[in-house]
């Protein structure tokens, strides 16, 4: 309860204070200079075409800059839950924290209205609505790239692919999903 508090705490200081104005500085001249080194091997934009589609490119980030926080905070939150069982477990004790096995998890049906909801709001013509449903619309799909990786475990473990291949798959996954 409490890292949720704080990081409700850290998006509501991001979002009503100074400090997104600084982040949205830096970003936009970080952006620009990769741009222009980019560009100028081959012929590039106008000064005025790059920094409109850097202002375009820079408003749309601010915009998911919520559910892009989300995301960080709940990857970073999975990755230490992983590591505290993996130390558990070489500590030859059995972990207080619940069992997740990633091949019989599914996602909530509920998950099914949200994406079709947040989906239908990004096209409404309202800026706040499609603002929200941009952001809703990110969180869901991080629940759906879970519950598709439920499914290549499940699979994987059916067919008994040995680990090398297994992480070979996950490889060629992350890399191309045609490869898979």
């Amino acid at each position: 309860v409490l890292p949720a508090l704080a990081s409700g705490a850290l998006i509501a200081l991001l979002i009503s204070s100074v400090a997104l104005s600084a982040v949205k500085q830096h970003f936009e001249e970080d952006l620009t200079q990769a741009l222009r080194q980019v560009l100028s091997d081959g012929g590039g934009l106008s000064d005025d075409a790059l920094r409109a589609y850097v202002q375009e490119v820079l408003g749309i980030v601010v915009q998911l800059l919520p559910a892009l926080f989300v995301l960080s905070t709940a990857a970073g939150a999975l990755l230490n839950y992983g590591v505290v069982r993996l130390l558990w477990s070489r500590l030859g004790q059995q972990p207080p924290l619940p069992t997740i096995k990633l091949a019989q998890w599914r996602a909530p049906e509920v998950c099914v209205w949200v994406l079709i909801a947040s989906g239908i709001s990004s096209f409404v013509p309202l800026p706040g609505m499609q603002i929200v449903g941009l952001n809703v619309l990110l969180l869901v799909s991080l629940v759906y790239l879970v519950q598709g990786l439920g499914v290549i475990v499940f699979y994987l473990n059916r067919a008994s692919v040995p680990p090398i291949l297994r992480s070979l798959a996950y490889i060629f996954l992350v890399i191309q999903p045609l490869f898979l």
